[in-house]
């Protein structure tokens, strides 16, 4: 049994590294079952497997805090130790998951639970630790839906900075396909039947999904040999999953991990006899949730991102068990549809100590310093919204 919070009902318990997230497995999977119809691919032990094993940090970094109410599990929060070095000083985090794949996050626990009283229960338990040091908890990429950002807004700690950096489009495909592209403009609707004619015209088009665990590794390679044939590819960016080994093996390990229960899905445009665009997509609940896009640049002349979308929220609008079409961020392919989104935030949340204090201000100076320079002065996935000019930003009394 774990140590006990006083006047929260909570018990908290660390399980460290790869051994602690196997112990915790079982009963962490009862847990997301309780979530029901609202569990999404981040609440789920099989991403954080994943993620351990493709951001390779070492083993001791990771730490999971399992919370209970009397015998049973009603929370579990994932959390990772990253150093920063700013002009050689040293802040200590403690973060959830996050980099430029994990693109959303949360922590999971019991809808039963009151999540004001437990993060704030978990708060003051980090803080009485003596292992790990930490100067400020780091919880970034939480979108407005999420369990973790609706018990921030009700309460947060003192000196809690919340900084508002992008947005998650939505699309609602719970009541048919007039109501999920409901805010989608005439001029739109007439570009988007157009294209269609014509790329029909040329050759038969039409949507395949890839969802059987003996066909995911072969549709997933066929994804990322079209992600790497353009600007993602060797000869630009070399952002595209085939340029990074540790990045193939993050995709394989989520096929195979999520691949067995139906809910890794590779949806292929085909026109003609040639894939032209494809999603990589992962379905929790009755959520579905799209986590990577490609297209082939050579068909740019019938869009095939928009045409993809366009079928995609047909085919969902015809499934009854899913009610909602997460983008997880605002790609470009969506602007004209024009769907409803929700922002995506960071939370920073201080140690009361003198250093935890003095973190948070340098982190808050370190951003503005970073909005006015051409180079950033963090790495990018340490950065408090990852660089990106914010909508807004506040501070908790």
């Amino acid at each position: 049994m774990g140590a006990f919070v006083m006047g929260s009902g909570y018990a908290f318990e660390f399980y460290r590294g790869f051994a602690g997230l196997e112990a915790l497995q079982d009963r962490w999977v009862l847990l997301c079952k309780e979530l029901g119809d609202h569990v999404r691919f981040y609440h789920h032990p099989h991403w954080f497997a994943s993620a351990m094993q493709m951001q390779r940090a070492p083993d001791r970094d990771y730490w999971f805090v399992a919370a209970q109410h009397g015998e049973r599990l009603v929370g579990v929060f994932p959390l990772q130790e990253r150093r920063l070095r700013p002009y050689g000083a040293e802040i200590r985090l403690l973060s959830n998951f996050h980099d430029n794949q994990l693109q959303l996050a949360d922590f999971t626990f019991s809808p039963e639970s009151d999540g004001t009283t437990l993060v704030s229960a978990l708060v003051r338990w980090l803080r009485s630790q003596k292992v790990p040091r930490w100067d400020a908890v780091n919880m970034q990429r939480i979108v407005a839906d999420s369990a973790l950002y609706r018990s921030l807004q009700v309460k947060s700690p003192s000196f809690t900075q919340r900084l508002t950096y992008n947005r998650s489009a939505r699309f609602d495909v719970s009541q048919g396909y007039e109501h999920a592209v409901a805010t989608m403009s005439p001029r739109s609707r007439r570009n988007l039947r157009r294209v269609q004619r014509r790329a029909a015209e040329k050759a038969p088009v039409r949507l395949e999904a890839v969802l059987a665990p003996a066909l995911l590794p072969a549709a997933l390679q066929r994804f990322c040999e079209i992600e790497a044939s353009g600007w993602k590819g060797y000869a630009g960016t070399r952002s595209a999953i085939l340029c990074s080994p540790t990045l193939v093996y993050f995709y394989q390990s989520l096929a195979k991990r999520f691949g067995p229960s139906g809910q890794f899905v590779i949806h292929l445009l085909w026109h003609g006899d040639a894939v032209v665009a494809a999603f990589l997509s992962l379905q929790s609940g009755k959520t579905f949730s799209t986590l990577k896009m490609c297209y082939q640049e050579n068909a740019q002349a019938y869009k095939p991102g928009i045409m993809l979308l366009d079928l995609l929220i047909r085919e969902l609008c015809a499934d009854p068990d899913v009610g909602l079409l997460d983008m997880v961020n605002y790609p470009g392919v969506v602007r004209d549809f024009k769907p409803n989104s929700l922002p995506i935030c960071s939370f920073v949340i201080p140690n009361y100590t003198v250093r935890g204090l003095a973190s948070v201000i340098a982190l808050k100076l370190l951003r503005q310093i970073a909005r006015r320079s051409t180079r950033p002065l963090l790495p990018m996935d340490a950065q408090i919204g990852d660089g990106s000019e914010p909508e807004t930003e506040e501070t908790a009394d």
